[in-house]
C-alpha cells in the first residue's frame, strides 16, 4: 500500500472512531405515544434506553411541558409541617383527575425539608441560613410567576423574614453571614411556587456544575447515581428529567457534569439538580414511568414535589 492510500485509510479510521464514539454518546430518544390520550398535547414524554461511550446502560424519561399553555399549572407540593411523607405517585393520586406530571422535590431530613419550597406564594420551608462547615451559600432553586414563566435563581432566606431573596450570581463570601441591608444584588424573587435543591447545571445554555459556588460537596460531582433534573428551554418550555441509577446492565446513573450536558442538549438555557439517589421519581397520568432504585424499584416517600397539573 503507498503512503497516500495509507494516509487516507488512517484518516478514514479515526474519523469513524470519532463518529462511533459521539454516536454512543448522543442518547436516542423516543416519544412515548402511549401517553397521547391522557396527556394535553403541551406535555410530551421522552424515553430512552442507551448505552455510553463507556459502555454503561443509560435508562432515563424526561418531560417536556410547553409553560405558555393557560389550560396547566406547574407547581409545587408539600405534606405540610409536621405531617408524614408521600410518594411522587401518592401526591399524584391526592389530585385525582388534576395531576398530569410529577417528580420528586428537594432535599429533606427524617423530620422537615431543608430545600426551600414556595407554594401559592407562600413561603413554606426556608433554604438553609447555614451549611456544614458554617457556610452561608446561596443555593439554586426553581420557580415560576404568576403567568407561570419559568425562572432559576440563586436564592437565600434570612432569619425571621417570610420573604425568599434571589441572586443574579451565586454569593461569593460564603464565611460571612448575609446581612440584608448590605445584600446589594439580592431582590424579593416574586413566584408562586418554587423549589430549592442544588447545584444549578446550566446557564446560558452552557453546562457547568456550580457545586463549589454552592458548597455542595465535590465527592457528589462525578459519581454515577440516578438523578433528577429541572430547567426551560429559551421559549419556555419546562424539562423535567428522571435518570435511573445504581441498577448494573439496566442503568447505572449518571455524573453532575453529565447530568448538565444532557440538560443543555436538550435545549434548556438553564436547568437545576434536585434530589436524587432513591428519591427519584417521575409519575406521568398516575403512571410511575421511571424504575427508581430502592428495593423492588419502591418509591421513596418524599415531603415535596413539582407538578405539572390541569388549571382549575
Amino acid at each position: 500500500m503507498d503512503k497516500n492510500n495509507w494516509y487516507l485509510l488512517t484518516v478514514f479510521c479515526f474519523l469513524l472512531n470519532v463518529f462511533f464514539a459521539q454516536s454512543q454518546n448522543e442518547l436516542n430518544w423516543e416519544i412515548r405515544t402511549d401517553f397521547r390520550d391522557f396527556l394535553p398535547s403541551s406535555i410530551k414524554i421522552f424515553e430512552t434506553f442507551s448505552t455510553l461511550s463507556d459502555g454503561e446502560a443509560l435508562h432515563a424519561v424526561y418531560a417536556e411541558v410547553d409553560s405558555k399553555d393557560s389550560n396547566i399549572e406547574l407547581c409545587t407540593e408539600f405534606v405540610g409541617h409536621g405531617n408524614a411523607y408521600k410518594t411522587p405517585l401518592e401526591f399524584a393520586n391526592d389530585e385525582k383527575t388534576l395531576d398530569y406530571v410529577t417528580v420528586n422535590g428537594g432535599y429533606f431530613s427524617d423530620t422537615q425539608s431543608v430545600s426551600l419550597i414556595i407554594k401559592d406564594g407562600r413561603l413554606q420551608t426556608p433554604g438553609a441560613f447555614v451549611v456544614h462547615g458554617g457556610k452561608y451559600p446561596t443555593r439554586g432553586a426553581f420557580g415560576v410567576d404568576n403567568t407561570g414563566k419559568p425562572a432559576i435563581k440563586w436564592t437565600y432566606n434570612f432569619k425571621g423574614d417570610s420573604l425568599t431573596y434571589s441572586y443574579p450570581e451565586p454569593r461569593e463570601n460564603l464565611n460571612k453571614e448575609p446581612i440584608k441591608i448590605e445584600e446589594t444584588e439580592a431582590e424579593v424573587w416574586k413566584v408562586t411556587s418554587a423549589i430549592g435543591a442544588g447545584p444549578v447545571l446550566a446557564v446560558n445554555a452552557q453546562p457547568k456544575v456550580y457545586a463549589e459556588e454552592e458548597h455542595i460537596h465535590a465527592s457528589l460531582l462525578e459519581a454515577k447515581e440516578p438523578r433528577t433534573a429541572i430547567g426551560y428551554t429559551k421559549d419556555d418550555k419546562v424539562i423535567l428529567l428522571v435518570v435511573d441509577g445504581r441498577q448494573p446492565g439496566f442503568s447505572n446513573g449518571i455524573s453532575l457534569p453529565g447530568l448538565a450536558k444532557i440538560m443543555v442538549d436538550l435545549g434548556c438555557v438553564r436547568a437545576l439538580n434536585l434530589d436524587g439517589g432513591g428519591s427519584s421519581a417521575m409519575v406521568a397520568a398516575d403512571t410511575l414511568i421511571n424504575c427508581p432504585s430502592n428495593k423492588g424499584n419502591a418509591q421513596r416517600p418524599v415531603p415535596s414535589v413539582f407538578m405539572v397539573k390541569r388549571k382549575k
